[in-house]
């Protein structure tokens, strides 16, 4: 009777126990031995790590793109803001060169809106 298993990192996994266990076993060591299954061994073990090191990576991968997405579309954003903030103020009367010249709580809101401190 064959176990089916779904998870491909369980299978890699049992794969690389199993040779484990082979490769300690004395019995196992002769066998391994007189038939020459040497390399296709290591063959086997290779592929198990490779496999579950490709799939790790992937998952690293994702989530390290989810994660620069996001501050992309956070700093988008802030800038959004700022920018809409400096229209808004531009449209109330504020002449573009006022906007260097931002005093007192403007200033401080619009510093802590655009660098996100």
């Amino acid at each position: 009777m064959r176990i089916k298993i779904r998870d491909e990192n369980a299978k890699d996994e049992m794969t690389m126990q199993y040779i484990d266990r082979l490769s300690d076993d004395a019995i196992s060591g002769k066998d391994i031995r007189v038939f020459g299954l040497k390399k296709w061994i290591i063959g086997k073990y290779g592929i198990a790590i490779k496999k579950n090191t490709r799939r790790r990576n992937a998952k690293k991968n994702i989530i390290a793109f989810a994660g620069k997405s996001l501050e992309t579309i956070l700093t988008a954003g802030r800038d959004l803001i700022c920018y809409l903030y400096l229209i808004s103020q531009l449209k109330n009367g504020m002449s573009p060169d006022d906007v260097r010249i931002l005093s007192g709580n403007h200033r401080r809101l619009f510093y802590m809106v655009c660098t996100g401190e």
